[in-house]
């Protein structure tokens, strides 16, 4: 004999999962170019849904820390009041986990509306592979993004420590730009110049390329390049458009435009904030799923075999 359900604690299921798939879709959706209003409601909706999710599970008979723990992460990670600034590469992957990460928690947090359509087994057993995939690509995630910032500071820390200075030339540059619009719907266009470059060294010519916030052609050639269109390449290595590079000694693919070069300070607080970043919420988030999901493991195989008839 089943024990009925409180129709209340059955409706704030529902809501809570309802709610979940609106925070998902809004992140997953998120990947494509919005407005700055679009990011600010996204930050709102999906630090409401995680705060509430925190509360729910915090004010359980049975808490469960682990997920709570999780929800607490997202809702620091996206809070409105104090917004925690990234890349624009490093939003979308975070948005995308998340997302998954929302979705994942349907089959394991408040889960009685899934259990309606589908088999109780069947559908811990979903959540389960749905979980341990989100769970080792987090760490995987966490952990490609120590290695990389590692790598990448270590390679501009021998820039620093090995460098030589030598002038090379502007061989081609991409105008790309994006309309930042705050709180009142107005806003300015912020624009990037992406930049190639080559330049001698003992061992031949060697290539490069930065990113400059304004034009570096536009007093080239009497304002010939003034007015780059966006998304195409301009081939200028006629021009001898120079450029000052850094690069190491022993290794001039190792190279950096100089007024571009980060100081030692700046490395030192990026590399620290990568990794506070990587153990904060993709290690710290992924470990909380494998584990509860190696817990919900262990109970559903416990109860597969008692019910399973004696031979």
């Amino acid at each position: 004999m089943t024990t009925p359900q409180n129709p209340l604690a059955v409706a704030h299921s529902t809501f809570f999962t309802v709610l979940r798939l609106i925070a998902a879709g809004m992140l997953l959706w998120a990947v494509a170019k919005h407005s700055y209003n679009y990011y600010n409601w996204l930050r709102f909706v999906v630090s409401a849904v995680a705060g509430w999710g925190f509360y729910r599970l915090i004010n359980r008979p049975k808490k469960d820390w682990y997920w709570a723990i999780a929800y607490f992460v997202v809702l620091i990670t996206f809070n409105p009041i104090q917004p925690m600034t990234y890349e624009k590469g490093t939003w979308a992957v975070i948005d995308i986990v998340t997302g998954l990460f929302f979705l994942t928690s349907i089959f394991f947090i408040d889960n009685e509306v899934v259990k309606k359509f589908l088999n109780s087994y069947l559908t811990r057993l979903i959540g389960m592979i749905l979980s341990c995939l989100l769970g080792l690509g987090l760490l995987l995630f966490g952990g490609y993004i120590i290695f990389l910032s590692l790598y990448e500071d270590y390679q501009k820390g021998k820039l620093i420590y090995y460098s030589k200075e030598t002038q090379g030339i502007i061989t081609s540059v991409k105008h790309d730009s994006d309309f930042i619009e705050d709180d009142q719907g107005d806003g300015e266009v912020v624009d990037y110049y992406y930049t190639e470059y080559i330049f001698s060294t003992p061992q031949g010519d060697v290539g490069g390329k930065t990113t400059y916030s304004e034009n570096p052609l536009g007093d080239i050639a009497q304002g010939k390049y003034e007015n780059i269109e966006e998304d195409e390449w301009i081939e200028v290595v006629n021009e001898k458009v120079p450029i000052t590079v850094i690069y190491e000694q022993g290794d001039p693919q190792n190279n950096a435009a100089k007024e571009n070069l980060e100081g030692l300070g700046s490395l030192i607080f990026s590399t620290v904030l990568a990794i506070g970043f990587a153990v904060i919420f993709p290690l710290n988030i992924g470990f909380i799923v494998l584990k509860s999901s190696y817990k919900d493991l262990r109970e559903l195989l416990s109860n597969i075999s008692i019910e399973s008839p004696a031979q």
